[in-house]
């Protein structure tokens, strides 16, 4: 039926955009530029945006109907389509991917996100189902997937829309910290072995553990607050299992401290830079030739034929 197809942006990392039908319901209310709410796979919701409306969509396909209109009015024109447009081609992106950078988290509705009560701003006159979605959220961070199975058939993405407008409720947004920093695992001796008497007491009690006792003294012969794991396993040649019994003693403690990613244990060398070959020297000749006459000087060459060299000297 002629007029009845859109192609809408997803706000997902996919090249394509897809085509959904519109109800005879929401017939001369959709418009590119709205947003719009979609089933996309089996169970999930998102909030997509109206590209085109077409009138031939491709044939021997089962077209999926649109759920529900956000907006009475477009939020993005032709304009901003086009500037998307040439932005994904430059930038080697996909419009999705633009779609949720561009727009503020509130207008992307999905099945994952959650919710939260914000309280209100001003003073509104609510829906019943706008007091049914308030009191279902409560105290609660919610996520619209479990919403809706909450609301069951009096769910509306729009209604939630409209408590999201109004400041009522908003998208919970979190910021994950995804760098961890390097650490390496470190040894010190327990602060409650505070004389030398109570270490020779410690040496004396380990007789019957060379191998423990032998990591102690070594350990004290570095005469250092505390030593790498690795580093004192590997210069003693014991295993780890002894270093454990020492730990669980209350000996050793164990602790990690943080180390610098671009410690590489290499030390800077200095490299000197090539000095200028003859045809670089006689050109650098000429340039200052030139600025003792107050001359403007263009240098050409080739790539790679050294000008930055001369430029430098």
């Amino acid at each position: 039926m002629p007029g009845l197809y859109v192609n809408v942006i997803l706000p997902l990392a996919l090249q394509d955009t897809y085509t959904y039908r519109i109800p005879l319901k929401f017939k001369r209310k959709i418009y590119p530029g709205q947003r719009v709410i979609v089933q996309f796979g089996r169970k999930k919701f998102f909030s997509a945006l109206v590209l085109e409306i077409i009138d031939n969509p491709p044939s021997g396909i089962e077209f999926k109907e649109i759920v529900q209109v956000l907006d009475d009015k477009p939020l993005l024109f032709p304009e901003n389509f086009k500037l998307w447009k040439w932005m994904a081609e430059y930038y080697c992106c996909s419009l999705g991917e633009i779609f949720r950078a561009a727009l503020p988290s509130g207008f992307i509705l999905e099945s994952r996100s959650k919710v939260i009560f914000a309280g209100k701003g001003e003073e509104y006159t609510l829906s019943k189902e706008e007091y049914m979605i308030i009191d279902l959220i409560g105290e609660k961070i919610l996520s619209i997937d479990n919403l809706q199975k909450k609301a069951g058939k009096d769910f509306s993405f729009r209604t939630l829309n409209s408590l999201i407008e109004k400041n009522i409720i908003r998208i919970e947004e979190r910021i994950v910290n995804k760098y961890k920093p390097k650490t390496s695992a470190r040894l010190k001796l327990n602060s409650k072995i505070g004389s030398k008497e109570e270490l020779n007491s410690l040496m004396e009690n380990l007789k019957r553990s060379k191998k423990q006792q032998s990591l102690l003294l070594h350990f004290c012969e570095k005469m250092v607050p505390s030593i790498s794991k690795k580093e004192l396993l590997e210069e003693t040649g014991i295993s780890g299992g002894v270093l454990k019994a020492l730990i669980r003693k209350g000996i050793f403690v164990e602790f990690q401290e943080e180390v610098s990613r671009l410690d590489t244990g290499v030390k800077d060398e200095y490299v000197e830079i090539n000095s200028l070959n003859g045809d670089q020297q006689e050109i650098i000749k000429e340039v200052r030739s030139g600025f003792e006459q107050n001359r403007v000087v263009l240098i050409h060459g080739d790539t790679a034929g050294g000008k930055a060299g001369i430029y430098i000297s």
